[in-house]
């Protein structure tokens, strides 16, 4: 019995690794949207190298972190395209340090091992 719960965690522990490899990826579609704001593509490179090095986890408090994590990523997304057409990154710029001072941080925080 012990087995199949090992075996299960390891399975989720590989699943919230690839998602926070997803979510690393899908920086990649925000670099490209943003390359004409050398501030806001400093952020996102940063954030970028904070996901890829997530301690993966099983905690449900984290992988519920991971999901707001994802959403405000898309939400970034469609500000960045909404600057890109007005040529204003101001508001793109503060959602991106605010996602990445405040719930990249507090992932950190929630999944260190022990």
């Amino acid at each position: 019995m012990c087995f199949f719960r090992r075996k299960n965690e390891t399975e989720k522990i590989i699943q919230n690794k690839n998602y926070a490899q997803d979510m690393a990826n899908s920086i990649d579609v925000l670099l490209a949207l943003a390359k004409d704001n050398n501030d806001l593509c400093t952020v996102l490179t940063n954030m970028q190298d904070r996901i890829k090095y997530f301690n993966p986890s099983i905690k449900n408090e984290v992988l519920d972190l991971d999901k707001k994590i994802n959403k405000k990523l898309e939400e970034l997304k469609t500000e960045i395209s909404q600057a890109r057409n007005n040529g204003e990154y101001a508001t793109a710029l503060s959602l991106a340090n605010d996602l990445n001072d405040e719930l990249l941080t507090e992932r950190e925080s929630k999944s260190k091992r022990r």
